[in-house]
């Protein structure tokens, strides 16, 4: 039993309940009443916290689908459907920019992208637009303010990239001097070839094959900067180049301004049916200009162009191969691609059809959209089933550091090109594959034929642009 006890204090009623009968449920009631209070009230936050994280969520996609939209001028995206499909699947390689893009994962850094592969098993350089090398980590992306670097593998075949005097096998009138104020790479040493009395020459010993093509290239520093003048053996010239004992007098040296007054020069030769040598090097004749120049930087490497340097202290080295690889991707069948690059090492007629700038294909090689140095020009492909079912090009040769804007558009019986503004004819027959999941950038998907220079901008738009946007983009 419960007593329940009534009082009345200054027109107060108090009422006092002993016992548990009616205390019990009571209590029990308001702790079930207080819970379900609680419960509601938390599932009020869970729903208040989730559509909160739903608008934050719609906010951001707005927003990046607007920002997509904004960049009207640079990709030609101007319709929400194509700004949504490039947020989920487009890519951007922007490196001058610092702005790296894959569908919906953007990064400052290349190597920040989901899934990226970036190898490279060595040291290797890259020119920045001052002139000089910077050195790269084994397997980093080699960015400078020039762009993206992409090369093939390369051996230095001389033993000493910058050897001192004593280093020589054949040395006359050579001797270790101060190097440059601004040299393009730092720790080098520098030799001078005093010709004034007679020849001076410093050569290495390398073991070259007959009927194979090289390249050798020095660093030369003039006294004003001005460019030296390699093979006449008369007082135009300032140095000869010397493969396996050979002055080479004729051939066409090419010149590279780098900082400084210090600039590369490089010269490409096959070699006869039958050699009788092994020195190498250069040679200044009494006959030819007698101004004071510094030497480093010898490389001699297999090939028709010259690819940055490959610094040797002893014996020969490798810089391996740039292989840039993006997979994952999720891009349907139509496709625009844009690409701004810039060649090393020789202009596009180096080596026709052998240098890519991308390759875009299923995971395997037998459904792809490429482009590389065409005829000397550039063009584009696709290919289904390993058939080449569309083909452009815009003829014309582009030198060694011009910056060159291509676009290409890849839709069912719909191929062109762009370059510079100059449409291609249009290919009206092909097929398209039907997806695209891989990307590689800078050679093909097999790891080889690497462009040899740099990428300024690499483009993926999952939309097929017309003319019009084509030209523009790539004016």
């Amino acid at each position: 039993m419960s007593d329940a006890v009534v009082t009345v204090v200054d027109q107060v009623v108090h009422v006092s309940i002993s016992g548990s009968e009616l205390l019990t449920p009571l209590v029990s009631a308001a702790a079930a009443s207080a819970a379900a209070a609680g419960e509601a009230e938390t599932g009020a936050e869970t729903a208040r916290d989730a559509a909160e994280g739903f608008r934050d969520e719609a906010e951001d996609r707005t927003a990046a689908v607007l920002a997509i939209l904004a960049r009207a001028d640079l990709y030609g995206i101007t319709e929400t459907t194509n700004a949504v499909a490039f947020m989920a699947g487009g890519v951007e390689v922007l490196p001058l920019s610092s702005y790296f893009r894959s569908g919906g994962s953007v990064s400052a850094l290349l190597s920040g992208l989901s899934g990226i592969s970036i190898t490279r098993a060595s040291v290797g350089y890259a020119r920045t637009a001052a002139g000089t090398y910077t050195s790269f980590a084994s397997g980093a992306a080699r960015i400078t303010d020039r762009g993206l670097m992409v090369e093939p593998a390369a051996t230095n075949l001389f033993p000493r990239f910058a050897p001192t005097a004593a280093q020589l096998s054949t040395g006359a009138n050579a001797a270790d001097t101060t190097a440059p104020s601004s040299p393009p790479i730092a720790g080098l040493n520098w030799l001078t070839l005093t010709n004034t009395s007679g020849t001076a020459n410093a050569l290495q010993p390398v073991t070259l094959a007959v009927s194979t093509t090289y390249t050798m290239s020095v660093l030369v520093e003039t006294p004003d900067g001005s460019q030296p003048v390699a093979g006449p053996l008369n007082g135009t010239g300032d140095f000869s180049f010397v493969l396996s004992n050979v002055t080479q007098a004729s051939g066409t040296p090419r010149y590279e301004r780098l900082s400084g007054n210090v600039w590369r020069v490089s010269l490409t030769v096959t070699t006869p049916g039958t050699l009788s040598s092994t020195s190498n090097g250069i040679v200044r004749f009494s006959a030819q200009n007698n101004r004071i120049c510094k030497f480093a930087g010898f490389q001699i490497e297999t090939g028709s162009r010259a690819t940055s340097p490959i610094v040797t202290t002893g014996a020969t080295a490798t810089r391996a191969a740039d292989v840039i690889q993006l997979p994952g991707l999720s891009i349907g069948q139509e496709v625009t691609v844009l690409a701004d690059v810039a060649l090393t090492g020789g202009d596009s007629s180096i080596l026709s059809g052998s240098r890519f700038l991308f390759d875009l294909d299923d995971g395997g090689t037998s459904n792809r959209i490429y482009a590389n140095n065409v005829s000397g020009g550039f063009g584009f492909a696709t290919v289904v089933s390993s058939s080449t079912t569309g083909s452009v090009e815009v003829a014309g040769t582009a030198a060694v550091d011009a910056t060159v804007k291509l676009a290409y558009r890849s839709k069912v019986d719909d191929f062109r090109m762009a370059r510079g503004g100059t449409l291609s004819t249009v290919d009206t027959s092909g097929a398209v594959p039907s997806s695209f999941s891989r990307l590689t950038i800078g050679g093909i998907s097999g790891g080889t034929l690497q462009l040899s220079g740099f990428i300024r901008r690499l483009v993926v738009i999952p939309a097929a642009r017309d003319d019009a946007e084509l030209q523009a983009l790539t004016a």
